[in-house]
C-alpha cells in the first residue's frame, strides 16, 4: 500500500510539471528504476538442478515472497518491503553450480529511530520462516530433487556484482 501510494504521489508530481510546461506527457509513462529507488536490498536466489525442478520450485518461492513482503513490512524497524516482481537469472558462475537459478530483489527502507545513531535488525525469524516454508511439502514429492535458496542482504552499490556479472565477463573476453 506505501509502494502504491508513493508512485501516485510521483505521478501527481510529473502530472504538475506537464500541466505547468516544463515537461511533455512521455514522462509520465517512464519506468521508475527500481535499483536506485532504495539503499537497502534483500536478494533472494532460487536453483535447482534441473529445468523441470526449477519451473516447479520457482513457482513456489514466487508465492510465498507476497508472505515474505508482509512478515518484513509487520518489523517495527521496516517501513516498505517492495518486491520487483520480475525474476532475473543468476549469474553464470551460480549456474555452473546450481544448475538454474533464479533471483527476485526486495527494496527495503528502514524507519528511523529517534535519539539512536543505529540499531540492529534482525530479520532472522522472518528470512528463515521463508526459507523453511513449503519445503517439507515440495521435497516430499520429488524423489532425488536438489535445490536451495539463499537469502542475503545487499546495500545499493552492491547490486551492480549481483546484476551486471555475465556483462562484464562477455566484454572481458571479447576484448
Amino acid at each position: 500500500m506505501v509502494v502504491r501510494f508513493s508512485t501516485l504521489i510521483v505521478g501527481l508530481a510529473v502530472t504538475n510539471e506537464i500541466l505547468q510546461g516544463k515537461s511533455d506527457w512521455s514522462k509520465l509513462f517512464e519506468p521508475l528504476n527500481f535499483f536506485q529507488k532504495y539503499k537497502h536490498y534483500i536478494v533472494l536466489t532460487a536453483s535447482a538442478s534441473t529445468e523441470e525442478h526449477h519451473l516447479e520450485w520457482i513457482g513456489l518461492v514466487e508465492s510465498k515472497i507476497r508472505v515474505l513482503v508482509g512478515n518484513l513490512e509487520r518489523n517495527e524497524f521496516i517501513s516498505i518491503a517492495h518486491v520487483k516482481p520480475q525474476s532475473f537469472p543468476g549469474s553464470r558462475e551460480l549456474c555452473k553450480q546450481s544448475g538454474y537459478v533464479s533471483m527476485w530483489f526486495l527494496g527495503i527502507v528502514f524507519r528511523k529511530v529517534e535519539k539512536a545513531e543505529s540499531v540492529n535488525v534482525d530479520l532472522t525469524y522472518v528470512i528463515q520462516s521463508f526459507k523453511d516454508t513449503g519445503k517439507p511439502i515440495f521435497c516430499s514429492s520429488l524423489v532425488g530433487f536438489h535445490f536451495f535458496i539463499l537469502v542475503q542482504v545487499a546495500s545499493q552499490s552492491e547490486l551492480c556484482f549481483l546484476l551486471v556479472l555475465d556483462i562484464s565477463i562477455e566484454r572481458n573476453t571479447e576484448g
